[in-house]
């Protein structure tokens, strides 16, 4: 008797977690219509969907000194990092030459002001970086990598590099 019992709880708890993630799925794939945040960049109706930070973008020419990040996935708010190369090709930190802050959730074309000017034939990295201190101000830099450190998946950080064209 309690054999059965356990047998109709267990397959009980089951059929209630298959539900579950029958309506999570269906609410996933409502999700998938876009609005504009106030960056100028879309991002989707359903931002607690993200558990992995990603990062997307292309070779790109530079005008008016902005780059264009493809996509972004953040877990929690954080931002958009652009580091420069040193003569070696590789990322220059904690120095960076443009940051935009991004809410948790997926964002996409997301524009990002440089403070430096770059020209054809540069290598820039794009590199997610985390909001651990004073919300919407960037100190990666001025705490020596105390604060708002990199976000990272599967414990790397999300770094892509591309050419200014």
């Amino acid at each position: 008797m309690k054999t059965e019992t356990r047998n109709r709880t267990l397959a009980a708890a089951v059929a209630v977690s298959l539900l579950a993630g029958s309506t999570a799925a269906l609410a996933a794939s409502d999700s998938n219509a876009e609005s504009a945040d106030s960056s100028g960049s879309s991002m989707t109706s359903d931002q607690n969907a993200v558990s992995t930070p990603k990062l997307s973008v292309e070779d790109q020419k530079v005008s008016d000194n902005t780059v264009v990040i493809d996509s972004v996935s953040m877990a929690e708010d954080g931002y958009v990092v652009i580091h420069a190369a040193d003569d070696d090709g590789k990322l220059k930190a904690p120095e960076s030459i443009g940051h935009k802050m991004v809410e948790k959730g997926e964002h996409n074309k997301v524009k990002i002001e440089l403070d430096e000017s770059v020209k054809s034939g540069d290598k820039l990295f794009a590199m997610l970086h985390k909001d651990t201190d004073e919300h919407g101000s960037y100190q990666f830099a001025e705490s020596g990598g105390k604060k708002d450190g990199p976000a990272t998946a599967d414990g790397k950080p999300v770094i892509k590099p591309f050419m200014v064209k």
